[in-house]
């Protein structure tokens, strides 16, 4: 057999799916939900809720080779799920310089003022909000993808605005179970159950 170009003609009918890409948060209505965290020009990611899926997201992009870099003030309660030698703790206010190529910066600085900071090619910035006011739900808007956990029924309308999706689809928002998120985008969202390894699980609980 030679090697080449093999050429496939298919029925007009026929339909073949993209191969899927992004890091798996969970699973969702339509099967397993990824997330493309990198992109070349970066990606800005809102965690406005329960710090378990940053931390999920954290052991899978480490697991996978990609470096990572935590700013905190509580180094001790990440270290457990970085591993290896790509992650990184940074506990000033600025980050390290990458190496370049995909790198994954965890903003988890509570008291921190959040200001606008420039994303460097295939850098994924994930923005750790778990206590927030529905006056930042603009800004979170305009990030690529924001997380949330279980609402407040009054909170709903006003999420529904600020990612201009009907209120109908965001009404489960309040509804929400400890293992179940909601990731959007301008426009879309869907829900989520996290689906943790069993090896992951014995990480997780390391962060409270």
């Amino acid at each position: 057999m030679k090697r080449g170009i093999l050429d496939a003609c298919l029925d007009d009918q026929v339909e073949i799916g993209a191969p899927m890409s992004g890091v798996q948060l969970g699973i969702g209505q339509r099967g397993p939900v990824r997330l493309r965290l990198f992109r070349l020009g970066g990606t800005r990611v809102v965690v406005a809720a329960r710090l378990v899926p940053a931390q999920l997201l954290v052991v899978r992009v480490a697991a996978a080779g990609t470096p990572v870099q935590v700013v905190t003030e509580r180094p001790a309660f990440w270290r457990p799920l970085l591993g290896g030698d790509g992650g990184h703790l940074v506990t000033a206010t600025e980050t390290r310089a990458g190496a370049g190529g995909p790198t994954l910066v965890v903003d988890d600085r509570a008291a921190h003022p959040r200001g606008s900071v420039e994303l460097l090619p295939w850098q994924c910035r994930l923005d750790l909000r778990p206590q927030w006011t529905p006056a930042q739900l603009g800004g979170f808007a305009h990030g690529d993808i924001t997380v949330f956990g279980a609402l407040p029924a009054e909170f709903v309308p006003g999420v529904a605005r600020a990612f201009e999706i009907p209120v109908r689809s965001a009404e489960s928002l309040a509804r929400l179970d400890a293992t179940s998120f909601a990731v959007l985008r301008r426009g879309r969202i869907e829900y989520v159950s996290l689906n943790p390894t069993s090896a992951e699980a014995q990480l997780l609980p390391a962060v409270p």
